[in-house]
């Protein structure tokens, strides 16, 4: 570490203590001022020094257990991205469907494309009803295809829509129409 950003560090609070110290018409506002004053103010200096290596110390961990790129943990969000990749390959979504559908009677629908990781029916976060649409997730790709097929056909007495899950792209905002 060298002791220059300190030094520029240490000579900003000092311009700092001095800049609330003295107001824009140089009376005391703060710090103290006179022998005890400056006494006063080099406890506050030396505080605010321990306190700036304690942070330099926070940041200095913090970015080596983020990486250098300062994303959290590049390697394992590289692995856990590929693992949300290989799900959205074998995940379709499955739009209009019943309010009352169970999770139970939408893999008794799609049974026959092949065998079923996980279903999800979307719900409002504030009041639990659901939103009229899920994602299916097979164990391989090849169901996804036959699930597809199941586009258009009738669930609970309505007309539903089987597309393939679209991955969303991080920091891609669709907009929302407006200007």
């Amino acid at each position: 570490m060298s002791s220059q950003p300190q030094q520029q560090q240490q000579d900003a609070q000092a311009e700092a203590a001095v800049a609330y110290a003295t107001g824009a018409e140089e009376h005391y506002e703060g710090y103290g001022h006179g022998a005890e004053g400056e006494e006063q103010t080099a406890t506050d200096q030396q505080l605010a020094q321990e306190e700036a290596e304690k942070a330099h110390e926070v940041h200095a961990a913090a970015s080596h257990h983020l990486g250098e790129n300062g994303t959290a943990g590049a390697a394992g969000q590289e692995g856990d991205q590929a693992a949300q990749d290989e799900a959205d390959k074998n995940s379709v979504f499955v739009g209009n469907v019943d309010y009352e559908a169970t999770p139970e009677e939408v893999q008794e629908h799609f049974k026959t494309c092949g065998a079923i990781n996980r279903i999800t029916i979307i719900v409002d976060k504030y009041t639990g009803m659901p939103k009229g649409f899920a994602y299916i997730e097979f164990q391989d790709s090849s169901a996804v295809d036959n699930a597809v097929l199941l586009d258009n056909t009738t669930l609970r007495g309505r007309q539903i829509k089987v597309v393939r899950k679209r991955t969303n792209i991080h920091g891609y905002n669709r907009g929302r129409g407006r200007g």
